[in-house]
């Protein structure tokens, strides 16, 4: 399945790319990227190991590499941390569940989650929404198991000077989540 027609167009390089790098499998494997093949794209892709659970399911992502917008975006460095920890509390569990889908699937999603923001916080910041948008692309190093995933993401919003996401927990009204397999 295509992306949808209203994707931006660094997702439709992103994909392009990944499409590119599978040689016949279901996913590329991590030496199959370069990033530097990327590198206008690169502030907005991160690499996330699967870290499995006692079950062999994919239980959490540790981010290995972060582009530098995705680290301001949340306010602080995030190489090394798990998906997990890095999120807005809201948030975690339907980031976690979009990346599962990946694993599970063995496809890749197009991700959005749409964030409502209610009460003003201290800062009189509040009120509005803040749509983040996920493209996330499974990696294989054995051609059978999703051990990574490649991701790029942007965000939109109606909020003038937005908080980075990592400020936002506390104003979070809701979280809508919508996952479209590709």
């Amino acid at each position: 399945m295509p992306l949808p027609p209203t994707a931006d167009r660094r997702f439709v390089e992103l994909h392009t790319y990944w499409e590119s790098r599978r040689r016949g499998c279901f996913a590329p494997a991590r030496p199959d990227i370069d990033p530097m093949d990327i590198p206008g794209l690169l502030p907005m892709v991160v690499l996330l190991d699967v870290v499995p659970g006692p079950d062999g399911a994919a239980a959490d992502f540790r981010f290995r590499l972060v582009g530098t917008w995705i680290d301001r975006l949340f306010g602080r460095p995030l190489t090394g941390t798990r998906l997990s920890e890095a999120q807005v509390r809201e948030l975690g569990g339907p980031a976690l569940e979009a990346c599962r889908s990946v694993v599970a699937g063995r496809c890749p999603v197009f991700a959005r989650f749409l964030m409502r923001l209610g009460r003003a916080g201290q800062d009189g910041r509040g009120g509005g929404q803040v749509e983040a948008v996920a493209l996330l692309l499974p990696l294989s190093r054995d051609g059978r198991t999703v051990d990574m995933l490649m991701a790029g993401l942007t965000q939109r919003t109606d909020i003038p000077d937005a908080p980075p996401l990592s400020a936002m927990g506390g104003l979070l009204a809701g979280v809508d989540v919508s996952l479209q397999p590709l």
